[in-house]
């Protein structure tokens, strides 16, 4: 497989101030944070174990960021790692839900040293995630700290009630029908007193024509609605925030003009 090359971020100015994170945490994306020094430090860290998986995993498909859009993940890795609160006590048990065929997962047995992770998706837009995942966790050392399952987000029958003191789910939510029925689900896994970290595509403006769905305000005020019927409530800023710069939104290669769109993120809270 031909590695693809990852283009790296500029430079914070050396004697400059880093600068102050906003208060405001369930909000959209913006990508002069990734310009900070806690920021770059992150997308260093990450960039640095992408290449060593690369390394110990020649000849596994997997899914990296390309070099023409390569932060479109990694503010929504940054920002749910430092903001979810994860416990690193021995026996933690984090899920990352719709995990893929992507390195994300791994990347959080390697930050946190003492969790155990259980990645799971049903395989619709990756068939050989099972496969993937088991060969690719043996050479990264981590298989004993992690487990990987085919099911639906919507219906994980194979999971008992409140067994996940940390719940990760990376721009899946928003491309299920039955979303408020996975929502619902994540709520049912989480343990109280843990925490729930989502990512989605989001636009201002509905676009029904679209295949793959946008989340609008209304939208997150729908699903913040379902995660409190279900005792789950928001963490940090009680109203998402769209900081979006509308006239400029972050670039989308290949999507209509007007549907470039930016990511959000939600944190939640079970008690």
């Amino acid at each position: 497989m031909e590695e693809t090359t990852v283009r790296k971020p500029r430079k914070a100015i050396k004697g400059t101030r880093t600068p102050k994170l906003p208060i405001y945490v369930n909000r959209t994306m913006d990508l002069k944070m990734l310009d900070t020094r806690e920021g770059t430090a992150f997308v260093v860290e990450f960039m640095d174990f992408q290449t060593q998986f690369m390394k110990l995993n020649k000849g596994i498909a997997y899914h990296i960021d390309g070099p023409d859009n390569p932060f479109r993940r990694y503010w929504e890795y940054w920002w749910t790692t430092k903001y979810m609160k994860v416990r690193q006590f021995k026996g933690t048990n984090i899920l990352e839900a719709g995990c893929g065929n992507a390195i994300f997962q791994f990347f959080l047995l390697h930050i946190y040293k003492n969790v155990e992770v259980m990645a799971i998706d049903d395989g619709s837009q990756s068939p050989n995630f099972e496969n993937y995942c088991s060969k690719a966790v043996v050479p990264l050392g981590f298989a004993d700290r992690y487990d990987c399952e085919k099911t639906d987000i919507r219906k994980m029958s194979i999971l008992d009630d409140e067994i996940f003191e940390h719940i990760f789910c990376i721009s899946v939510i928003e491309h299920i029908p039955e979303d408020e029925q996975a929502l619902a689900e994540l709520c049912r896994v989480l343990a109280p007193g843990g925490t729930m970290g989502l990512t989605f595509d989001f636009h201002k403006d509905e676009f029904p024509e679209r295949k793959d769905r946008l989340y609008t305000l209304k939208d997150i005020e729908r699903l913040v609605r379902k995660a409190k019927e279900c005792g789950v409530s928001l963490m940090y800023n009680s109203k998402f925030n769209d900081m979006t710069d509308w006239d400029n939104p972050p670039v989308r290669l290949g999507e209509p003009p007007d549907h470039n769109y930016n990511f959000g993120s939600l944190f939640f809270t079970k008690k």
